[in-house]
């Protein structure tokens, strides 16, 4: 075992991180290695707590320099919940803007055709989507801010404000007992193979903050 995982094992991912405020600066940025291969499949997991005194926000976003089409972004509204992977996308009618925790799950397969989104434990929305496509690695992932290809920067207007926790990435499509055990529970038995939460705590940049403990609580 290498000092890197022995030292990110000895963090302990019982963790919250906070964004409070609308800014560019302000995000958690990890780069995708391009160690694993293209993601065909991916599974996406976490808990947010988002600031009452905002109406939109991007939690988490992928891009690759110069193609614009590998993308992934997650981004809410008061009313709304939308995600999306390549030129795929889903939205759902929900609030979560609301003082409580939430869990939020996404499951995209490029090989199956399977693309679903999950909000506590319960599916949203789910469409097929084309096979025999994958994601190219090699990216960066962002947590806290869209990336805007035009410009070349993060948005402001659609920045993140609030807490988030336990964050992974996962190379394999998780099922729906996964998000609904993992929703009632503030955890996930094991970290994911393409980020697990406990990395991105060395990509905090700007005025984000780490707090320990979690304040998570799952669903009852």
């Amino acid at each position: 075992m290498s000092f890197y995982s022995t030292f990110v094992t000895a963090l302990g991912d019982n963790f919250d991180v906070l964004f409070n405020r609308k800014t560019s600066t302000d995000a958690v940025v990890v780069a995708d290695e391009g160690k694993k291969p293209n993601l065909a499949n991916i599974t996406i997991a976490f808990w947010l707590n988002a600031d009452e005194n905002y109406h939109n926000g991007t939690p988490f976003s992928y891009y690759v320099p110069g193609s614009p089409q590998e993308r992934i972004e997650i981004f809410f509204t008061d009313s709304t919940l939308e995600v999306k992977v390549k030129n795929d996308s889903l939205d759902a009618s929900c609030r979560i803007i609301d003082g409580n925790w939430h869990f939020i799950g996404v499951l995209w397969s490029g090989d199956m055709g399977i693309f679903s989104l999950y909000l506590d434990g319960q599916e949203l929305s789910g469409v097929q989507v084309p096979t025999n496509v994958s994601l190219v690695k090699g990216g960066y992932m962002i947590l806290g801010q869209k990336y805007s290809f035009e410009t070349d920067r993060y948005i402001i207007e659609d920045s993140y404000v609030g807490l988030m926790h336990q964050f992974h990435i996962w190379l394999t499509p998780g099922s729906t007992s996964h998000m609904w055990n993992a929703a009632h529970r503030c955890s996930w038995p094991i970290g994911g193979d393409v980020k697990a939460w406990v990395e991105f705590i060395f990509g905090l940049k700007g005025n984000t903050q780490k707090r320990f403990p979690t304040s998570c609580k799952g669903k009852r």
